[in-house]
């Protein structure tokens, strides 16, 4: 029988993006689809639960005991699997470093995630959250996933429909789909430039550029989301925490009414999103921190942070005085973000 390199009481505090203490009864790394394949048919049954760790950047710890098996990917792979005269489609692996997979692509003149430069997290992880930054998700260039149930070791391939891709959604966020596992992923990228300059800081950043490239573009995201977001090495947080609320036109018009100075982004199917970061900082939370050091971040209050030795339960409670109070102001409720463990 393979031996497989499971690690017993493994430590995840540097595994989390909070910094959270916490150990997994046993935890395994594998580097390719037949070596999960041949673990899911041997020895899988002789563990449970099983959970699904990417980089660990959007991931909270309730508990300082993870019960069961965590898994993850170290598949790094990239291959291209079509191409046309406008498009390139690549197969990457789940363990790839998303930032460095965007860098990657843009090295190899290939275009359209470069406004999704600086997101921490795994390139298996991206579909899951559907992550988006700077008027782009990433579901826009996404065409499917590669995908293995952890029940039967059956592989198969889920379309971009079949995925379900919303605003910070996916179906693999769904109770039914917490089995399956993404090995892979696949982009059709550009290979000419669409600069995506909506937002309005990143189009003020490169106001004095012409015609900006990729790589610029590139640089203004980090540029803004460096001097607004906290380094999680230096302090402990999982990026946004909570989604911007998106709500229908009759109690959109209401909030506007009541606050004419809320920000606010209407959508295309005619709803109206939010900043929660507005309402959270209009709700005077803005820098408040707890005794146990779990804080909402003074320059971005859509963040909160560990600024010491804060427990995942810390982290939620305040997260939760953080949801009360928005809705006792807006009567608009909040909701997480960030997956909880």
């Amino acid at each position: 029988m393979t031996n497989y390199n499971i690690v017993k009481s493994h430590h995840l505090t540097s595994n989390n993006s909070f910094g959270i203490e916490a150990v997994a009864d046993y935890y395994f790394e594998f580097d390719n689809n037949n070596e999960i394949i041949d673990f899911i048919h041997n020895q899988i049954d002789n563990y449970n639960p099983v959970r699904i760790l990417g980089s660990g950047c959007n991931i909270l710890f309730s508990n300082q005991r993870i019960e069961g098996l965590v898994l993850k990917s170290k598949d790094c792979t990239v291959e291209k699997i079509s191409e046309n005269e406008t498009t390139v489609t690549l197969r990457v692996g789940a363990g790839y470093d998303w930032d460095s997979f965007v860098l990657f692509t843009l090295e190899n003149r290939l275009y359209g995630l470069e406004n999704l430069s600086g997101i921490p997290g795994s390139v298996g992880a991206s579909p899951v959250q559907n992550i988006g930054a700077y008027g782009t998700e990433v579901e826009q260039f996404i065409t499917g996933v590669d995908v293995i149930d952890l029940k039967t070791g059956k592989m198969s391939f889920l379309s971009h429909k079949d995925c379900q891709f919303g605003y910070r959604n996916s179906i693999f966020k769904s109770p039914e789909y917490k089995d399956i596992f993404i090995t892979h992923v696949h982009f059709r990228l550009l290979k000419k430039p669409n600069p995506n300059l909506s937002y309005f800081d990143i189009k003020s950043e490169l106001s004095n550029i012409k015609d900006p490239s990729p790589i610029a573009i590139r640089n203004a995201v980090l540029k803004i989301r460096n001097s607004k977001l906290p380094d999680y090495k230096i302090l402990g947080n999982a990026g946004s925490f909570f989604k911007n609320p998106v709500l229908n036109k009759i109690d959109a018009n209401r909030l506007i009414n009541l606050f004419p100075e809320i920000k606010y982004w209407v959508q295309e199917n005619g709803s109206i999103k939010f900043s929660a970061a507005f309402l959270i900082d209009k709700s005077g939370l803005k820098g408040f921190t707890t005794e146990s050091g779990a804080g909402v971040y003074e320059y971005q209050p859509l963040i909160i942070v560990n600024r010491g030795n804060a427990t995942g339960n810390d982290i939620i409670e305040l997260a939760k005085n953080v949801v009360e109070t928005v809705y006792e102001k807006f009567g608009v409720e909040l909701e997480p973000e960030v997956n909880i463990w």
